[in-house]
């Protein structure tokens, strides 16, 4: 009797073992994981100085769950109000002084944190300030996957003063600010 119960322990011990290395070789080698993003504490939108285009800008830190990362080949946003959906899809990334255009980031397990910067296509439906709510998703295009990711949704509200403002005056930029107590983004207009 303790022959066989050490047969079985034996068996039972070794395909245990067995099934934590192909689980560990699937999670650290041939898992994809994901790429996540922490939520922006600002989300701003302003015009271009040269061509009056919308440029829409955020900071945020990118990760991966995948100890091998990934890589980002693009990133666009796009922001939906009451007259539709306006893609934001020509990307930069980086700090103040040194823009690099987005075209391959390497996002690690630990991460990276840069400023993003999307804008408007000179060829794409004009885009206005309108009072009322709008929600702006921000998607990468991932190296190997078919179709994008969507990685924040951010909700935002626009007020008719702002809205008839940052219409009338070229110079305004928007600051949308995240509200710790009131788990919302508040608007504060600036002029450039």
């Amino acid at each position: 009797m303790d022959g066989n119960f050490t047969t079985l322990l034996a068996i039972f011990l070794s395909v245990g073992s067995f099934l934590l290395s192909v689980y560990t070789l699937w999670l650290t080698q041939l898992h994809h994981g994901r790429v996540k993003m922490t939520r922006p504490t600002l989300v701003f939108i302003a015009r271009e100085k040269d061509d009056g285009r919308y440029k829409i800008f955020l900071r945020s830190h990118l990760f991966s769950t995948s100890p091998r990362g990934r890589i980002i080949e693009n990133m666009f946003v796009r922001l939906h109000n009451r007259t539709g959906s306006h893609t934001f899809d020509f990307w930069g990334y980086g700090e103040t002084d040194k823009l690099s255009l987005g075209s391959g980031l390497f996002v690690g397990q630990t991460g990276v944190t840069y400023n993003h910067h999307f804008i408007l296509r000179r060829d794409k439906n004009e885009f206005l300030f309108w009072d009322g709510d709008y929600r702006l998703e921000v998607f990468a295009s991932l190296l190997g996957d078919r179709h994008p990711t969507q990685l924040m949704e951010i909700n935002l509200t626009v007020d008719s003063q702002t809205a008839a403002e940052m219409v009338q005056i070229i110079q305004l930029c928007a600051f949308f600010e995240w509200d710790v107590d009131s788990e919302t983004y508040t608007v504060r207009l600036e002029r450039r």
